[in-house]
C-alpha cells in the first residue's frame, strides 16, 4: 500500500488493537496508528452538523429539537474519540507513549540488539488493558442499587508465568445487599475511558443547556443512558474510576461525579514521572488511614514506586476532602488538597510535567516517519492548551490540533479542532495510518518471533 492510497474502513478495523473492544461499536481509537474511526457516521451527518452549527452561531438562536438531534448524533461521539487522541498524544503519559512508539517503529535496523524495542512496545500496549483473567464476574443476578466499590490489590503475572513484583489494583463491586458482583482492575483503560466519557457528557450537557422545552426530557434520557453504562457489570473496568469518586464523596449526582473524575484523571495522566518517587510510604499510609506496615499500604506504595497511574488515581480520590463534588472551584481545591496530602507541590509538579513533555516530544529517532514526527511536534502545543485552564474540566477543542477521522462511508474529514496546522489536512489520515501501520506490522512480526 503506497502512502497516497485510500484507506478503507475494513483495513482500519483489521489493524485495530481492540483496547476498547466492548464499547467501541460507534467509533474507535487505535493506539498503534493513533487514528480514529467514527463508524456510526457518514459524511452527510458531518455536513449536517456543520450546517446547524454555522446557523446557530450566525443567528445566536437556541437549538431546536431537530438541531439537537443532528448535533447529538455527531458531536459527543467525536468528542469521546478525540479525547482518546489527546490523552494518548498530548499528556505526560501520551508524550511518553509517542516516544515509545517512535522508538519501536524505528527499531528495524541492522543491529538486531535494537529489535527488543519493538517487543517492549507491544508488551507495554498489552498492559494498557489487562487481560480478561484479571476481571471476575459473578453469576449473581441481583444487581440492586446503589453499588459499593471497595479496593483490593494483587500482583500481575510476568510473561514467564511467575508472580511479578508489580501490583494490580482492583475495584470490587457489591450490590445493595452486599453480594459480590464483579472484580475489575483499575487499569490505564479505566482512566482513559473515564476521561473520554466525561468529555462526552460535558458536550451533551452543553447542547442541552442551549436547547428549548425538550431539555428536561433529553436530560432524563441522558441520565438513564449514563446510569445503564456505569451499572453494567460487564463494563466496570471502564466505569470503575467514576464509581470510586461517587463512593468516596457520597455523590449521587452522576454528572458531578464525572466532573471531579475528569479533573483527577487528567491530574493522573499529567503527573510527572519523576514525582512518583516523591510520594512517601508515610503519606500513602496517612491518606489511606492504615498503618504503614499493613500489606495493603505496602502494595499500594509499591504500585506508586512502579509509576502506576491507576494507583495514583485511587490515592488522589481517597485524599479528596468531602464536598469536592459540589462545584468546579471546590473540585479544583479538593484536588490541590489531595496533592498536598501526598506531599506534592503543584507548581513544581506542573513545571516538571511541562519539561517532561518538552523533552519527550523533542527526542528524535533515526528513520522516524513524517507523520509520527508531525504528531510529536504538536504534542507540546496541545499539552499547553489543554492544561492552561486550571478550573476547566472541558478540553478547549477550538485550540487543539486534531487530525481527520475515517467515517462509516470511508470518507475522511475533521470534525473539531484548529483549521490550521499540520494535522488539519484531510490527507493526514491516510498518511498517518499507512506509515504507523507499517510500524505496527513490524512490531507484531518481531514479537511473534519471541517465544
Amino acid at each position: 500500500m503506497t502512502p497516497t492510497s485510500k484507506v478503507t474502513l475494513a483495513q482500519f478495523k483489521a489493524s485495530r488493537s481492540g483496547h476498547f473492544s466492548k464499547i467501541d461499536t460507534l467509533g474507535s481509537f487505535d493506539f498503534y496508528t493513533m487514528c480514529i474511526s467514527l463508524e456510526a457516521l457518514e459524511l452527510g451527518h458531518v455536513s449536517q452538523m456543520q450546517s446547524i452549527s454555522a446557523s446557530v452561531r450566525a443567528t445566536s438562536r437556541r437549538l431546536t429539537e431537530a438541531d439537537y438531534s443532528g448535533l447529538s448524533k455527531t458531536l459527543p461521539l467525536a468528542v469521546h474519540e478525540y479525547t482518546h487522541f489527546i490523552d494518548a498524544t498530548s499528556t505526560v503519559w501520551g508524550a511518553d507513549l509517542l516516544e515509545r512508539t517512535a522508538s519501536a517503529y524505528t527499531s528495524a535496523v541492522p543491529d538486531e540488539t535494537q529489535f527488543i524495542r519493538a517487543k517492549r512496545h507491544q508488551d507495554y500496549l498489552k498492559g494498557i488493558r489487562l487481560p480478561a483473567y484479571y476481571s471476575l464476574v459473578s453469576d449473581c443476578l441481583d444487581q440492586s442499587k446503589p453499588w459499593r466499590c471497595i479496593p483490593s490489590i494483587g500482583k500481575v503475572f510476568a510473561l514467564d508465568g511467575n508472580v511479578s513484583a508489580r501490583p494490580v489494583l482492583f475495584g470490587r463491586f457489591f450490590n445493595a445487599n452486599g453480594q459480590d458482583l464483579v472484580r475489575s482492575p483499575i487499569s490505564m483503560i479505566s482512566l482513559l475511558e473515564a476521561s473520554a466519557m466525561a468529555q462526552e457528557l460535558f458536550c451533551t450537557m452543553n447542547l442541552l443547556s442551549n436547547s428549548e422545552e425538550f431539555k428536561f426530557v433529553e436530560s432524563k434520557i441522558l441520565s438513564d443512558k449514563t446510569l445503564r453504562f456505569i451499572y453494567d457489570k460487564d463494563l466496570t473496568e471502564y466505569s470503575v474510576c467514576v464509581h470510586l469518586i461517587a463512593n468516596h464523596l457520597k455523590c449521587s449526582d452522576i454528572l458531578q461525579a464525572f466532573g471531579v473524575c475528569s479533573l483527577v484523571v487528567r491530574a493522573a495522566l499529567n503527573f510527572p514521572s519523576d514525582h512518583f518517587q516523591k510520594i512517601t510510604l508515610g503519606s500513602v499510609s496517612s491518606v489511606l488511614g492504615i498503618a504503614p506496615d499493613h500489606a495493603f499500604v505496602q502494595a499500594v506504595f509499591q504500585g506508586i514506586q512502579c509509576g502506576d497511574r491507576g494507583v495514583l488515581y485511587y490515592l488522589l480520590c481517597e485524599a479528596l476532602p468531602s464536598g469536592s463534588h459540589e462545584n468546579h472551584a471546590k473540585a479544583r481545591e479538593g484536588l490541590s488538597s489531595a496533592m498536598q496530602q501526598l506531599q506534592i507541590d503543584e507548581v513544581e509538579a506542573s513545571a516538571s510535567a511541562l519539561e517532561e513533555v518538552y523533552t519527550l516530544s523533542r527526542r528524535t529517532f533515526e528513520g522516524e516517519g513524517a507523520a509520527l514526527s508531525v504528531l510529536r511536534s504538536t504534542c507540546l502545543e496541545n499539552f499547553t492548551a489543554s492544561t492552561e485552564g486550571k478550573l476547566a474540566v472541558e478540553l478547549p477543542w477550538e485550540r487543539l490540533h486534531l487530525p481527520p477521522v475515517i467515517l462509516g462511508d470511508c470518507e475522511t474529514t475533521r470534525l473539531l479542532g484548529r483549521s490550521d496546522g499540520p494535522l488539519a489536512r484531510k490527507e493526514f489520515f491516510e498518511e498517518c495510518f499507512n506509515e504507523l501501520h507499517e510500524g505496527q506490522k513490524w512490531v507484531d512480526r518481531f514479537s511473534e518471533a519471541c517465544f
